[in-house]
């Protein structure tokens, strides 16, 4: 996934993963590579709130990236691309996902700040980027919260520094 090129590309990403979870519900192991860019926290964390609960077997969650680096927000980031682009994908994959399933979809987790919502774009200085999610510890414990409220039988998810088991309803690092 390449975050970089336009906004809503993790939204598009989150219906994708909800349509093959939907026409793989045996998948018991999944892993995204964030391969460009950085995701924000609520990103991360609505991104997988919307697309878990359509991979019924899903047990272990991997989500990857390389290391970030200090100019990574500064060329190129999906914060300053127009939306649009994506709206036809975004929009196509909705139809599709409405038209396979036989339950009612609920798109608002994809589009909701699940905690109060901090403005990473305000006063940007380079030296003080918005934080990865993937790298970020401070954020972990409560979207691996997020995500066991919408999956009860995820046990494991690992990020690129740091991996996870839930034992007993709690999160262990």
């Amino acid at each position: 996934m390449d975050l970089t090129t336009h906004m809503g590309t993790s939204e598009a990403v989150a219906v994708g993963l909800a349509l093959i979870g939907l026409a793989a519900p045996y998948i018991i192991s999944l892993k995204l590579d964030i391969h460009k860019g950085h995701i924000l926290p609520h990103r991360l964390q609505n991104m997988f709130a919307f697309c878990l609960p359509w991979f019924p077997n899903l047990k272990t969650l991997t989500v990857t990236s390389p290391p970030p680096t200090p100019n990574e927000h500064t060329q190129g980031s999906s914060q300053s691309r127009p939306w649009e682009s994506h709206a036809t994908t975004f929009y196509s994959l909705h139809r599709i996902l409405l038209a396979m399933s036989d339950t009612p979809v609920d798109f608002s987790a994809l589009f909701r700040a699940p905690y109060p919502k901090i403005e990473y774009t305000e006063d940007f200085e380079p030296q003080n980027p918005p934080p990865n999610a993937l790298y970020d510890t401070s954020c972990h414990v409560e979207i691996l919260r997020a995500w066991r409220r919408v999956h009860s039988g995820l046990e494991a998810v690992f990020f690129p520094e740091y991996g996870y088991e839930y034992m007993d309803k709690k999160c262990s690092g």
